[in-house]
């Protein structure tokens, strides 16, 4: 239609309807007449868009087709090939369930259209309605994500979306926790671990000698990440817990008849693996082991043999460690 036709239909219904009334009007079309028909061929304009960061891949992460003046661009790392763009044509759902289609108009400068208005850029209007296309279509596709270089490997960005994503926790050294994006399908297990079902970065957990498992660095119960201080390895320390060392080098201190006699039968097995002048002539010998640690207490001085440090490294000696208030040799 144009206003030629507008004004033939006008006065067709002028006389069955009040100008002031808001009441439709049937009409009946008997008739149709073509009067001219064009079959028109053109070829679109394609263009494939790369980032030259990415290193996941080398595939074009956008799709543009060009088509006279009317735009159409598709996000080719979605599994589903969505379009970000058609036709000029942005359409989303807002957080309220309105749908909304914005159209995009070219030209010296650019202009958004609603059914609504039209806002030219540079208004607050035309900003706040870009903000609205950014949050709810824009931010889902082709999210940054960066991993820093560590000691396997380089370091990595990738350009994923929303179905691509993975919220991983993150602790900081005052052990607050932070929220960072990484690739769910990354490959790399220093990228991320789950703990307890729950994505953290590496960084933020440690392996606990006492269970022998993972576990964050901080609880919500107060609990923290210590170090034993007998032998140095990390254990989880909860809140009302005043023993600093872990389980294994606390258990040499137990007046249990049955864990003693254990522990001076597993000192007469390793004793070979202390110097003479370190047991000689000494008392209260007694010896604990778990999967890395060989732990000796002599009288108050423990003696601590790595089990991984003396496979991998070639170390065979022990280091000594002088328990709180005793005078014991090192």
């Amino acid at each position: 239609f144009n206003k030629d036709n507008d004004a033939v239909v006008h006065k067709m219904v002028e006389k069955e309807v009040d100008d002031l009334s808001n009441e439709d009007v049937e009409v009946e079309i008997s008739k149709v007449t073509i009067n001219t028909l064009f079959l028109i061929t053109v070829k679109a304009a394609n263009f494939n868009i790369f980032f030259n960061a990415f290193t996941h891949v080398n595939t074009p992460v956008l799709h543009a087709r060009v088509l006279f003046d009317k735009v159409t661009l598709t996000c080719m790392a979605c599994d589903s090939g969505a379009d970000l763009i058609s036709a000029n044509t942005v359409s989303y759902k807002t957080e309220k369930g309105e749908y909304k289609k914005v159209e995009i108009v070219l030209g010296k400068k650019i202009k958004l259209r609603t059914d609504s208005a039209e806002y030219i850029e540079g208004t607050e209007k035309f900003v706040a309605l870009a903000e609205e296309m950014r949050k709810y279509v824009f931010s889902k596709h082709l999210y940054r994500v960066s991993c820093d270089a560590c000691g396997c490997r380089d370091a990595c960005v990738g350009y994923v979306c929303e179905d691509k994503q993975l919220e991983v926790n993150k602790m900081y050294s005052d052990n607050s926790v932070g929220k960072i994006r990484r690739c769910a399908d990354c490959v790399y297990p220093e990228s991320f671990v789950i703990v307890d079902g729950v994505p953290f970065t590496t960084d933020s957990v440690f392996f606990d000698v006492n269970t022998r498992r993972l576990r964050v660095n901080a609880g919500k119960d107060g609990g923290k990440k210590d170090y034993c201080t007998v032998c140095g390895r990390a254990f989880y320390r909860e809140a009302d817990d005043f023993n600093d060392t872990c389980d294994l080098c606390t258990s040499l201190a137990s007046d249990d008849e049955i864990v003693l006699r254990q522990q001076k039968a597993l000192y007469a097995k390793y004793a070979g693996l202390l110097p003479l002048r370190y047991r000689a002539f000494k008392k209260d010998k007694r010896c604990a082991e778990d999967q890395s640690m060989i732990v000796f207490k002599i009288q108050d001085v423990y003696y601590v043999f790595d089990k991984i440090a003396a496979l991998v490294a070639g170390e065979d000696y022990l280091t000594g460690k002088v328990a709180d208030g005793a005078n014991g040799e090192e």
